[in-house]
């Protein structure tokens, strides 16, 4: 996949779309397990020899069920959450913080408290961790499932402006 393409990847359940999108990010098999038969590279970064710690800084992830991956009670504080783990510098958390949140279509949700967010909304907060981060490469697993129709449409409109405005690669 070239770098600022957009990439949609079929198949039926269960066979392997999330486990591929883990082994992209080294998740698989450094965390999950497993034993890898191919090279993957994400980011020009060869997995078998990449930890995920290393990925995470290239490539990020939003899980089919976003909120098992928010883990701030504030939205503010779940889009840093990332950053201070990167060990970003204490004076730019906040201002890439709300530049995230701004891009995701999500500033006003900063002060929210994560439970109470939609689908939709909890959608948004994870793909503004990873704008965050500054990450070039977004992976998302089954965006849409949870979502009707028209939020559906209104959040894969924000993953094309990405790709279009921010050359992210999808």
């Amino acid at each position: 996949i070239g770098e600022g393409e957009m990439v949609l990847l079929l198949g039926e359940s269960g066979c392997g779309k999330s486990t591929l999108l883990r082994a992209m990010l080294g998740l698989v098999p450094h965390f999950h397990g497993g034993e890898l038969s191919v090279r993957v590279v994400s980011e020009g970064l060869d997995t078998r020899t990449h930890r995920p710690s290393a990925m995470a800084e290239r490539v990020g992830l939003v899980f089919q069920d976003p909120e098992s991956q928010l883990v701030m009670r504030r939205v503010d504080h779940e889009v840093a959450f990332g950053l201070e783990n990167l060990g970003c510098p204490p004076h730019e958390i906040a201002a890439r913080t709300e530049h995230a949140l701004l891009a995701a279509g999500a500033g006003h949700l900063a002060s929210r408290d994560t439970g109470t967010l939609s689908g939709v909304e909890q959608q948004r907060v994870a793909i503004a961790s990873v704008l965050a981060m500054g990450q070039r490469t977004l992976l998302l697993d089954e965006p849409t499932s949870q979502l009707d129709p028209a939020t559906a449409e209104e959040l894969l409109g924000l993953v094309h402006r990405l790709n279009r405005d921010r050359g992210i690669t999808v």
